[in-house]
């Protein structure tokens, strides 16, 4: 028979290895530097509104028309939005929309990248693997090297974390990805290109410096990067 205070500790004591092994476990999956090769990126948008025409009241009723307006947008819109500034703002030039992806991973996001000090600016979008599809197609001969591409097509989860400031961001949303894309034999990124669908949470102030909260409904977002990366990124996931 086991006696009640041995039974007691031989409990406590699986419990604190319990523990420890938690902690293990969660200094290996979190804190983990990534190395990001850094593609940049060509955005354009197309969506719809809701927009208020103050300028057409129904007669005699004081009613306002309210409008589904469409929209586009553009990498500089992005861009302005995720660093806080008015859409009319010139960007900077060092700083590029681009494609950040781990090599030879499913780990990929859309940055606002500065290439003079390889830094993250903004995160603008996280893309999460939902599913993929995958083929390969090889090039040569017995006699001469054999160069394999691997080409994929597969469905993402964006997630808008959310950047910019009180005046000017983007706020969050749903949206899903598409994303077609050439790598090479390392799995680095070849061509990528991508269309995505939802709604975009921002906050636009206008020119009369009233900020509001805006959602955009995208119709369709086409992204698409291609060439050599620009530069890398080191962060911790």
């Amino acid at each position: 028979m086991t006696q009640p205070g041995r039974t007691e500790d031989k409990m406590k004591l699986q419990m604190k290895m319990l523990m420890v092994g938690m902690v293990l476990m969660a200094l290996t999956t979190t804190g983990r530097a990534q190395t990001y090769q850094v593609y940049p990126v060509r955005f354009g948008l197309s969506g719809a509104i809701e927009f208020l025409d103050t300028n057409k009241i129904v007669k005699d009723s004081g009613i306002t028309n309210q409008l589904v307006h469409p929209i586009v947008m553009k990498s500089a819109d992005l861009v302005n939005l995720a660093r806080g500034r008015n859409l009319r703002t010139a960007v900077p030039t060092n700083e590029v929309l681009a494609l950040a992806s781990v090599c030879g991973t499913n780990l990929s996001k859309l940055i606002v990248f500065d290439p003079n000090t390889s830094s993250n600016l903004a995160t603008i979008a996280q893309f999460d693997l939902l599913s993929e599809s995958i083929g390969y197609k090889a090039k040569g001969s017995t006699n001469t090297t054999v160069t394999i591409t691997t080409n994929t097509e597969s469905t993402l989860v964006v997630t808008i974390p959310g950047a910019g400031s009180a005046t000017n961001a983007l706020t969050g949303g749903f949206l899903l990805l598409n994303a077609r894309s050439v790598l090479t034999t390392n799995g680095c990124i070849q061509s990528w290109n991508g269309t995505m669908l939802g709604a975009l949470g921002t906050i636009v102030t206008d020119d009369n410096g009233v900020a509001s909260n805006i959602t955009v409904q995208v119709r369709k977002a086409t992204l698409s990067a291609t060439g050599k990366a620009v530069g890398t990124l080191v962060e911790s996931e």
